[in-house]
């Protein structure tokens, strides 16, 4: 018998005192550890998490689409039309190729590891990390050597543009620069860490200015495209190096044992998601690839200022990758008051942003580009209504993503796709014909084209959420938002006729045309209370106000 034994025989009650104790200890300890678990996790309402993530996010959108725009506007005074056309045609076969290899996988990492961080279950998170982080792989070492075996053919027979050959070789490196970056990026939108993406942002923002800058200064003109995607992708190793030491802990969901995942799950969403993703890329780049075979170069290059200019103004409004993992995890009565306050809060912004850029089309165009790009005016006017479509349609595709219905989604990309094609041919081949006009009316008919068919998506897009989701927007103040953004438009037109434009009283002018739309909404009671104290308490950096109001 041991001296342990023989002390329980002889003082048993103290014995038992003693195992009472180290309970009460024990369970001391685990409430404690329950509360540290539970911290970071702590429940907030949808519209706290989302608005507090939106303001994250609308500081990287503004950041990356300031970014983007100054990178724009230094591309394309820096190389002309003629260059700027050719820059932006391999542009969009790079995007497509690393649409190919990111974007459905990306949000397919989003949508399960974002899942099963929800439940707490990181392991299974991981698990999912890395069985797509192979595909990714494989798809990135497929797609590349295709890409670098057919861009000879790509210059010489299809575009008939031989100059972008070799700048579409060095497009390979910007594609695997992006895939790198785009590994890590989806954890932190999956453990939604939106503060880090916006550090990130502004570092990536700035080398991607800096660094094309210089290749543009120091190289000749013979190699100047060919240094500006090299100095991008390096832009967007640096940027990926600092997302991944700042990972910290959660370096964890990359690293250690994995287990078996639902490979048939996971592969089916994956194949609708990517084939949606690879036909939003073409969707989106199909009028600039059908206009480089079409007209020269000089005039692509009008049509993408154009474009770049309403691309960079209407995703700052686009919530999409902050929705998707917040629309994963809630119920039907809570999504559809998310829904609808997200909806107002689009719609609120973008009316009177695109009635606003119709009205200042012009002086936009000379303010930003210079001169040289007037012809530009006349695609931006029929492309301006896509910064109220393109946000509203994130939104939607967010929300179809995050229930898994992502067939439907892919059905109706490719109907819009289709859509675009048709009438991208039938309106550059015969606009210039029908007016009897020269190639500006080509790339008119491109915007009108990829105007027709991205309303038509969102309007499919709405119908079919309707019936899914039984979700429907308020439209009660879009005419309210309406109203205000025509006696904006009234001022801006009389304030253009007053005064001779210049730069500074642009900026003026928007301004106040901001300030006279804001007011004239107060005034006819287009805003309530809620708005008020949730554009104060953003002012602010707070979001206080929403504990005021309903939870959503």
């Amino acid at each position: 018998m041991t001296e342990e034994d023989k002390d329980k025989q002889k003082n048993p009650n103290s014995n038992k005192e003693k195992e009472e104790t180290e309970n009460s200890e024990n369970q001391t300890n685990n409430d404690n550890k329950n509360k540290e678990e539970k911290k970071p996790g702590k429940k907030q309402s949808l519209g706290k998490e989302t608005m507090k993530n939106s303001g994250y996010n609308l500081t990287n959108t503004i950041v990356s689409k300031a970014g983007g725009l100054i990178l724009t506007i230094i591309l394309a005074r820096l190389l002309l039309p003629e260059l700027y056309g050719l820059y932006n045609l391999v542009l969009s076969i790079t995007l497509i190729a690393s649409a190919i290899i990111n974007a459905g996988v990306q949000k397919t990492t989003i949508r399960y590891v974002s899942e099963q961080l929800g439940s707490g279950n990181r392991e299974k998170a991981r698990s999912y990390f890395r069985y797509l982080l192979k595909i990714r792989g494989v798809l990135f070492g497929i797609l590349v050597l295709i890409l670098a075996l057919s861009a000879k053919y790509l210059a010489n027979s299809v575009f008939e543009k031989p100059a972008i050959f070799l700048p579409i070789l060095a497009g390979c490196f910007l594609v695997l620069m992006r895939a790198f970056k785009g590994v890590i990026n989806s954890i932190f939108i999956s453990i939604r860490d939106f503060r880090t993406i916006t550090i990130n942002s502004v570092i990536h923002q700035s080398l991607r200015i800096l660094l094309p800058l210089i290749a543009i200064l120091v190289l000749s003109d013979e190699i100047t495209l060919i240094g500006v995607f090299i100095a991008l992708g390096i832009a967007g190793l640096i940027s990926g190096i600092f997302l991944y030491f700042s990972l910290g802990k959660n370096k964890d969901i990359i690293k250690g044992k994995v287990k078996e995942v639902d490979k048939k799950r996971i592969k089916e969403y994956l194949f609708y998601i990517t084939l949606t993703a690879i036909s939003l890329k073409f969707f989106g780049q199909v009028d600039t690839l059908m206009l480089g075979r079409a007209v020269s170069a000089e005039f692509l290059g009008f049509y993408r200022a154009a474009l770049n200019l309403v691309l960079a103004v209407s995703t700052l409004f686009a919530f999409g990758n902050v929705l998707l993992p917040v629309f994963t995890r809630i119920t039907k009565e809570r999504l559809e008051r998310g829904f609808q306050k997200t909806f107002r809060y689009i719609t609120m912004i973008t009316v009177p942003a695109t009635i606003g850029i119709i009205v200042v089309a012009k002086y936009f165009i000379i303010a930003i580009y210079g001169k040289a790009y007037i012809t530009a005016t006349l695609p931006l006017y029929a492309l301006a209504l896509i910064i109220f479509i393109m946000p509203i349609s994130a939104l939607y595709s967010s929300l179809f993503q995050a229930k898994e219905k992502p067939k439907l989604l892919t059905r109706f990309t490719l109907y819009s796709l289709l859509l675009n094609i048709v009438l991208n041919f039938v309106f550059i081949k015969y606009f210039p014909i029908w007016f009897n006009k020269g190639p500006e009316f080509a790339i008119l008919g491109a915007g009108i084209a990829t105007l027709i068919s991205r309303g038509f998506y969102l309007f499919i897009l709405a119908k079919k959420s309707k019936k899914t989701f039984t979700l429907k927007p308020i439209s009660s103040g879009f005419f309210k938002f309406l109203f205000s953004a025509l006696v904006m438009a009234g001022f801006l037109i009389f304030f253009k006729n007053l005064v001779d434009m210049n730069l500074v009283l642009g900026i003026i002018e928007i301004l106040l045309g901001i300030g006279i739309y804001f007011t004239t909404l107060y005034l006819i009671k287009g805003l309530n209370k809620e708005d008020i104290s949730l554009v104060r308490d953003i002012v602010k950096g707070k979001l206080k106000s929403i504990k005021e109001t309903k939870r959503i």
